[in-house]
């Protein structure tokens, strides 16, 4: 897997030296795996890593226990990390949304959040 991965990020021209690529991690296997590879290739690629966890605040006790992993693993790799917590439910009660509608005012509201977040860790 993480030389399929190296080789698309290549391919794809998708790093290059003095970038900072902000990756979003669930706190799942796949993010989890995502983040070791980019964190070992990070000093050899030239980029710097930086980690956003996005709470809906919909699953309890198990959406604060994947934010908590999170925090631990960055924190335990010196990666910075930011946790932003999208009020899902209170977006849904404030009228009825299509799908689609729903996919992009979330897509507008984490745009604004990961420009703070650049803004907040600049090089």
């Amino acid at each position: 897997m993480e030389q399929k991965v190296l080789e698309y990020m290549k391919k794809h021209h998708m790093v290059e030296v003095g970038d900072r690529v902000l990756i979003g991690l669930s706190g799942g296997a796949d993010s989890a795996a995502l983040f070791h590879i980019l964190r070992q290739y990070q000093q050899t690629y030239g980029y710097e890593l930086l980690a956003v966890h996005v709470n809906h605040g919909l699953r309890g006790k198990e959406a604060l226990r994947d934010q908590e992993f999170v925090m631990e693993l960055c924190r335990l790799y010196q990666v910075p990390c930011e946790v932003v917590e999208m009020p899902v439910q209170q977006m849904a009660e404030k009228g009825k949304m299509s799908s689609m509608q729903f996919v992009l005012v979330s897509l507008t509201f984490l745009n604004t959040v990961f420009g703070e977040i650049y803004s907040r860790h600049p090089r």
